[in-house]
């Protein structure tokens, strides 16, 4: 998405469509980070878990993510960020820099965090025992 807008740009084409998803994807990432600081009262020093880094389901592409937005977000206010998905972890890895820590699995993204965002609908994410993940989680 931010190649077609910076080409559009390069070009003198205003494409407002696009313009509006980008805006819209990065208020959700704010949006989901506010309400994340009101549950946990701040994301200092918090662990949070992402299922899911792909701008939608059945791709590898983070592109215009607001998982990914999110979780540079949460970075940024000094969160620690587990992340897990079953298919974009290669394009996140070059997006964010090593500043999140990529888990092998779901479960394994929901050990021990404080908050937990299911950030693409990946089917995978669907079938989990949530009986498990409330017991991995670290809140009661």
């Amino acid at each position: 998405m931010d190649s077609l807008a910076e080409l559009a740009r390069q070009k003198g084409v205003s494409l407002k469509v696009l313009s509006a998803a980008r805006e819209v994807n990065y208020n959700l990432a704010e949006r989901m980070l506010e309400k994340i600081s009101s549950i946990v009262e701040s994301v200092q020093n918090k662990e949070v878990g992402i299922l899911g880094l792909a701008f939608k389901p059945n791709t590898n592409s983070v592109a215009g993510s607001s998982s990914l937005q999110l979780a540079q977000n949460l970075v940024a206010k000094g969160a620690k960020v587990r992340a897990y998905d079953p298919v974009a972890l290669p394009d996140a890895r070059l997006r964010l820099n090593g500043t999140v820590r990529y888990c092998e699995s779901a479960y394994s993204a929901c050990e021990g965090v404080d908050a937990l965002v299911v950030g693409t609908g990946w089917p995978e994410f669907r079938g989990l025992d949530f009986d498990r993940v409330k017991h991995l989680l670290n809140v009661r």
